[in-house]
């Protein structure tokens, strides 16, 4: 039988909802891509199709090091954070919502030279698999800017440094950062991830 103590620390330990909110909604979005994946898997190997005829565009590269980069801006915007440091959070802030924005005008100039390379969405279930992954993940990257837009904003109305620290030693606006951080990383790593397995599976770029 057990404690009190083992079911407050073990798999039924209490947890705060809206991390385990976010929680599920890895969890779905995980579940959502990994079916796209597994559905082109098994058309490609029924109809015996190469992968080497996907064909995506070259600035998908740059836009996955853009992706890289936020992470990597909204990561020391978290260690200024919590050394009080707000100017430079605020800068980091502002680099990683520029960066995201990048991201998907990289994204839909890739689209731009796919069409003009005369790939379309219904061209292939190849071509179609990168249309939709890719413009289904740029539905995610766009609400996670709307939240980084909203910490933007938040930022700037508190500049003053007694304003801005009362703000960010509150316990939820510390939690609500902590969230935003996760889930921009957790978008940021499906890309990649998607964009690791096409390049493993033999897509090619023009």
């Amino acid at each position: 039988m057990q404690t009190h103590h083992e079911v407050e620390t073990g798999f039924f330990r209490r947890r705060e909802p809206m991390s385990f909110m976010l929680m599920l909604a890895f969890v779905s979005i995980a579940l959502t891509f990994l079916g796209f994946i597994l559905v082109v898997l098994v058309l490609s190997y029924h109809k015996k199709t190469a992968w080497n005829v996907g064909k995506m565009p070259t600035i998908f590269w740059l836009s996955s090091l853009c992706i890289l980069c936020s992470s990597f801006t909204l990561e020391q915007a978290g260690k200024f954070l919590k050394t009080d440091n707000f100017l430079a959070y605020r800068r980091m802030l502002l680099g990683t919502l520029a960066l995201g924005v990048t991201f998907i005008v990289l994204q839909m100039i890739g689209w731009a030279e796919m069409q003009s390379a005369k790939i379309y969405l219904r061209g292939g279930f190849l071509s179609a698999f990168l249309y939709i992954v890719s413009g289904f993940h740029i539905l995610h990257v766009l609400g996670g800017l709307v939240f980084l837009g909203w910490r933007m904003v938040v930022s700037y109305q508190k500049r003053a440094y007694l304003d801005a620290y009362i703000y960010n030693i509150n316990p939820p606006n510390q939690l609500k950062f902590k969230l935003l951080t996760r889930y921009w990383h957790f978008i940021g790593a499906v890309w990649i991830g998607l964009f690791l397995f096409m390049l493993f599976m033999g897509f090619t770029t023009f």
